[in-house]
């Protein structure tokens, strides 16, 4: 399976959906350049859907690790949604669970913005 992103907005928040593999090569580099491009472009509410993500490897993480510190700098934050077991189970592995807000589905993460 390939892999691809998309960019869209609700509600103030952008919401990236990676579908496939977020590993060393395509899936991570394309996943560092859709967010760096939205934390270059202001955005400050990004929620990361990786309800079609069927695995990740530590280059994946990698980026996600260096995204959230890239938004962080400017005041955002990045929130994941909608994980698999799989790679639910390899954020509580790596201990990275306890850096990102993660929620069950995109509305519930969507949603979190609003209520701060």
């Amino acid at each position: 399976m390939s892999f691809s992103t998309c960019t869209r907005e609700k509600d103030g928040v952008s919401i990236i959906d990676l579908v496939g593999r977020v590993v060393l090569g395509e899936g991570a580099r394309e996943t560092r350049a859709v967010i760096s491009e939205a934390i270059a472009s202001g955005r400050t509410k990004i929620v990361v859907n990786l309800a079609l993500v069927e695995y990740m490897d530590s280059c994946g993480l990698g980026e996600l690790v260096a995204a959230y510190a890239s938004a962080s700098r400017i005041g955002g934050e990045i929130k994941l949604a909608s994980m698999q077991n799989r790679v639910a189970g390899l954020l509580q592995v790596t201990k990275l669970a306890t850096l990102f807000a993660s929620f069950p589905d995109e509305a519930s993460a969507v949603g979190s913005f609003q209520t701060k």
